[in-house]
C-alpha cells in the first residue's frame, strides 16, 4: 500500500521515523527511548512496544487520546488549531505540497490528510506529540516563548522553541504488516515498562512520575 515515511526532531520523544497511510500509522522512536507505537484500521488500537524487552501494551484509541504517553505536566495538550494570520500557503518541499501558516508567535507547517492517511492518523500524532495539527501530520512547529519557562525558571520572552521538524519526507511502498505489532511478546501493566527500557528503569527512577500520574488521571475517571 502508499505510505508517506517522515524522519522527524521532537523536542522531547527526539529522532522518530513515522510512517502513515489510510490504514495505520507506525511511530519508531530513535531517541533514547526506542520504543515503537503501531496501530491499524479498523480497529486503530494503540500498541506501544519494544523489541529489546519484548514487551507491549495496548489500549483503545479513544483511551489513548485521555492519557498519552506522559503526563501534561510533562507534554502540555494544546489546542489542535491554533490562531493563524490569513489563509495557508503552499510550499513544496521534494516532491510534496506542504500547508504552512504563520501567527503572532507561531510557525505551523503540516500535510494535508487528503489521500495520505486517515482521520485517526492525526489523532493518535496529536496525542503522541502534543503540538496542534490543524488537522493534518505536523511537519513543523516553532513558537515564540513567553514568560518564566516552568524548567528553568528563566525569563525566556522573544526565544522560538522548535517543537518539531522534519528532516525528509517520502513516498514509499509498504506491507500492511508494518503497522502492526510483532507476536510473542510479554504484555505489561503499564506504558511505563514499555516505552523506558528494563536497563533504564533499573538506571534511574527520574521517569516514575512522569508516567503514574497519567496512569493514576486515569484510574481516577
Amino acid at each position: 500500500m502508499d505510505a508517506v515515511k517522515l524522519t522527524q526532531m521532537h523536542f522531547y520523544w527526539g529522532e522518530t521515523e513515522t510512517t502513515v497511510s489510510q490504514k495505520g500509522i507506525r511511530i519508531s522512536n530513535q531517541g533514547r527511548q526506542k520504543f515503537t507505537l503501531v496501530a491499524a484500521s479498523p480497529a486503530w488500537t494503540v500498541t506501544i512496544f519494544r523489541d529489546d524487552d519484548r514487551t507491549y501494551v495496548s489500549e483503545s484509541l479513544k483511551e489513548y487520546e485521555s492519557t498519552g504517553i506522559v503526563n501534561a505536566m510533562v507534554l502540555n495538550k494544546p489546542e489542535r488549531t491554533e490562531q493563524y494570520n490569513g489563509l495557508p500557503q503552499k510550499m513544496k518541499i521534494g516532491n510534496t505540497w506542504v500547508n504552512v501558516l504563520r501567527g503572532n508567535r507561531e510557525e505551523f507547517a503540516n500535510l494535508p490528510l487528503g489521500k495520505i492517511a486517515a482521520p485517526e492518523v492525526e489523532r493518535i500524532l496529536s496525542t503522541t506529540y502534543r503540538i496542534p495539527t490543524d488537522q493534518g501530520i505536523p511537519l513543523f512547529f516553532t513558537k515564540k516563548q513567553k514568560g518564566i519557562d516552568r524548567m528553568s525558571g528563566l525569563d525566556k520572552t522573544g526565544e522560538r522553541r522548535v517543537y518539531l521538524q522534519t528532516s525528509k519526507i517520502e513516498n514509499i511502498r509498504v506491507s500492511p504488516s508494518i503497522f502492526t505489532a510483532p507476536s510473542g511478546y510479554r504484555l505489561c501493566k503499564s506504558k511505563q515498562e514499555v516505552v523506558l527500557s528494563k536497563a533504564n528503569r533499573e538506571a534511574s527512577g527520574d521517569f516514575d512520575e512522569i508516567f503514574e500520574a497519567g496512569q493514576n488521571s486515569r484510574k481516577n475517571k
